[in-house]
């Protein structure tokens, strides 16, 4: 993401020794180079001649349960980026610059209390952490040498009466949502959850068997799909979900439409939609999460 060639020198003949004992032969940092000793060694030297910020240390099932998905962030410069982090230990990271759009995919891990990000063709990683309970992520070119994440805001749609339209409005969505439920394909999966429990906003996963591929976006209704993305699953990954859908436990009765996750799979010619309190989701359905590499929070 940042670049030995644009990092401010003094920074750079810092980590000169530090990344030369751990990228010997290797132009992009490998993951599987890095762990905790070399994060540690790493670390402070992206401060100098100051101190590293006093951080709150994240743990993977922090990051999995918090804050997993898309992060802005305004680096110095031009540069406007958009960070995705994925259950799978998989993101994407891309922008605008120049006038030029740009992306990578790569992985993260929790290292030392930090989210270290490894991109292709990039010759060190990329550091978040949470400080003072708000998301960064090192800049060398700030002010400070950190730039804040932030969630993007979702637009809802234009009301004309609110007294009036969002109930009204509120009923549309839940019908809008319940038929896509309804169409759930042979040899298909679709699941759904509504962000911060709204009904017009919903985050939709589609796992085809067919094409071994799922497809992730949050819909807004009556207004926009956003961060629609489609990826490709292993023929094992698809034969695991095959054997998880058919141990899905009933429904919970009680489950607020709102506040509930749901997964619709076809048997036969019926549809059946199954419906569950999000917040005490079965670990079954988050293991279907878990493989298709949708968020659910």
């Amino acid at each position: 993401m940042y670049s030995q060639q644009v990092m401010k020198p003094k920074l750079f003949l810092g980590l000169a020794l530090v990344l030369s004992v751990v990228i010997v032969n290797s132009i992009a940092a490998d993951s599987k180079d890095f762990g905790s000793k070399q994060i540690d060694a790493i670390w402070p030297e992206l401060w100098q001649p100051g101190s590293p910020p006093k951080i709150e240390p994240l743990s993977e099932q922090q990051v999995i349960a918090e804050l997993i998905g898309q992060w802005n962030v305004d680096f110095v410069g031009p540069d406007k980026t958009i960070i995705s982090l994925k259950t799978n230990c998989q993101v994407s990271v891309g922008g605008n610059k120049d006038g030029k759009a740009w992306g990578k995919n790569g992985e993260w891990k929790v290292i030392s209390g930090k989210i270290i990000l490894f991109l292709p063709d990039d010759s060190m990683p990329s550091f978040i952490f949470r400080k003072d309970g708000k998301i960064y992520i090192f800049d060398p070119w700030a002010k400070n040498m950190m730039a804040e994440m932030q969630r993007p805001i979702v637009p809802s749609p234009p009301l004309t009466n609110n007294s009036i339209a969002t109930p009204l409005q509120d009923e549309g969505a839940k019908a809008y949502f319940k038929d896509y439920l309804a169409k759930c394909a042979t040899n298909e999966i679709r699941c759904l959850w509504f962000l911060q429990d709204n009904p017009k906003v919903g985050m939709v996963m589609a796992i085809n068997f067919n094409e071994e591929s799922v497809s992730t976006a949050r819909e807004v209704y009556n207004w926009a799909v956003q961060s629609l993305e489609t990826r490709k699953l292993s023929h094992a990954q698809i034969l695991n979900l095959k054997k998880i859908i058919s141990s899905l436990p009933a429904s919970d009765k009680n489950a607020d439409f709102n506040k509930s996750v749901f997964v619709s799979i076809r048997n036969g010619t019926n549809v059946e939609v199954l419906q569950y309190d999000r917040q005490h989701a079965p670990g079954i359905v988050q293991r279907i999460y878990d493989i298709g590499g949708g968020y659910l929070n």
